[in-house]
């Protein structure tokens, strides 16, 4: 018989884990555990390079709204159009819609990889895979081709935020597929550039006409924008602007075209139709009033990229890393030693992953800090995450040996678990998806992991 403590503990967590999803797909209600804790505002800008430049990618993923562009074209774009319009691509991974581009007749497309990051996973392969919806020109407009068809991911870079994917064949009617081709420069400030995308607004071949204002490192050269937007000052924003010059860089130019939740992934264009650069970001929504600039990865990045054409499609194991740019150490079941990393882009505000400790491994001396310092990262020994973005996955390190070996996806982030790979003797294999459950402590192998995760899930839940 259980002990009476195990069966209240048992129960409590069973009602929090319900509650946590309860009304998930009513009102398209997107509740999640994360939702409910908040930042403590003693929280610092303690987390990886990494994560804090992640933080600040607007993914352009929003709800599937196809309709039409009706709006008279002028400027550049009115030339640049209809040669190229054919040649853009919408692409369906998860919950949301990005943009692509055919560069290679062949079928492959650039996009990015954030666009493609929460993407479902092939369990013929276990790759991930993507849907490509095509348009066909009607007169002077873009109208959508309702078959959408499956793309298999065959290579990223997180750093660049690129992806290249490849058609698993070609469109009905569609023997020789339309293609864009690559710039010979990426054009110099001033001239003139268009952009082809399908903003969340609802309008799909959406162009809009504009200048190349600027070309620079990203985000090292962004900080002024950053910290503008996070409304930092003093110790923050000195630790903020260090920890962004350590991030991964990118070379990319700016422009005045106005790009929109949705456009990531599309093609800005020169004057004649030509590639220059991939969309991938915009100002935080408080600065799009006076900063009314867009960030594109720089044609010298997409082609160093776009050169090397793997032969298979890539298996891609998410990183268990939260986005986030302030975390905090603390002691969620309480018995004097820490237990949960939480991260968020906001104080007092919804977090937006945890890492717990169930084994309470890690060093003893770690501080959040220590994220900075990629010899100091390893002191937090997790064995468990929940994230939120770009998808709703937790990891687990189901057998308590220090490595994560089951992850699971909700690409419709209701918690519904639609994808799994398991770790298996150091291969990671897909398996099947149904019955299963985001938060199952029943997953840990070993009673005491089970029951610290019981009890921090609990108060997260509160």
């Amino acid at each position: 018989m259980k002990p009476l403590k195990s069966i209240v503990l048992a129960l409590t967590a069973a009602a929090v884990l319900s509650a946590c999803f309860a009304g998930a797909a009513d009102n398209d209600k997107q509740f999640t555990l994360l939702d409910k804790f908040l930042l403590p505002p003693g929280a610092e800008i303690n987390a990886t390079p990494t994560q804090i430049s992640q933080a600040f990618l607007r993914p352009a993923l929003d709800p599937w709204k196809p309709a039409a562009d009706e709006e008279k074209i002028r400027g550049a774009g009115a030339d640049v159009y209809p040669k190229v319009a054919p040649a853009v691509v919408v692409v369906r991974a998860g919950a949301g819609h990005g943009t692509g581009v055919v560069f290679d007749p062949d079928g492959w497309i650039l996009t990015n990889h954030h666009v493609i990051s929460d993407a479902a996973i092939d369990p013929t392969n276990g790759a991930l895979v993507a849907t490509i919806f095509f348009g066909r020109m009607n007169g002077d407009f873009m109208r959508l081709v309702d078959e959408g068809i499956p793309a298999h991911v065959y290579k990223t870079d997180e750093t660049r935020d690129l992806a290249l994917l490849k058609l698993t064949r070609k469109p009905k009617g569609m023997d020789k597929l339309p293609s864009v081709d690559l710039a010979g420069g990426a054009g110099k400030p001033g001239s003139d550039c268009v952009a082809i995308g399908h903003p969340g607004s609802g309008v799909l071949w959406t162009v809009r006409s504009g200048e190349i204002t600027g070309a620079g490192d990203w985000p090292k050269e962004m900080t002024d924008i950053v910290t503008a937007g996070l409304a930092v000052a003093g110790k923050d924003k000195e630790r903020l602007s260090m920890l962004l010059a350590k991030a991964p860089q990118r070379k990319v130019l700016v422009s005045n075209v106005g790009i929109n939740f949705g456009d990531s992934g599309g093609p800005l264009l020169d004057a004649k139709g030509k590639l220059i650069a991939i969309t991938f970001a915009m100002p935080k929504a408080e600065n799009r009033g006076t900063a009314k600039f867009s960030y594109h990865v720089h044609l010298d990045e997409v082609k160093a990229f776009a050169e090397m054409k793997p032969k298979t499609p890539l298996v891609m194991v998410p990183d268990p890393w939260p986005v986030g740019v302030f975390s905090t150490v603390l002691d969620l079941d309480e018995d004097g030693t820490p237990d949960t990393l939480v991260f968020g882009s906001e104080r007092e505000k919804a977090i937006s992953g945890v890492m717990m400790d169930l084994k309470q491994a890690s060093d003893k001396n770690f501080k959040p800090s220590d994220l900075a310092d990629p010899t100091k990262r390893d002191g937090w020994k997790f064995s468990f995450v929940l994230q939120s973005a770009p998808a709703l996955r937790a990891f687990y390190d189901t057998d308590g040996d220090g490595k994560i070996d089951l992850i699971l996806t909700s690409s419709k982030r209701n918690g519904e678990v639609d994808s799994v790979l398991r770790l298996d003797k150091d291969i990671w294999k897909v398996e099947e998806a149904k019955d299963r459950k985001l938060l199952d402590p029943a997953l840990f192998a070993d009673k005491a992991m089970r029951e610290r995760f019981i009890k921090i899930v609990t108060k997260l839940g509160k």
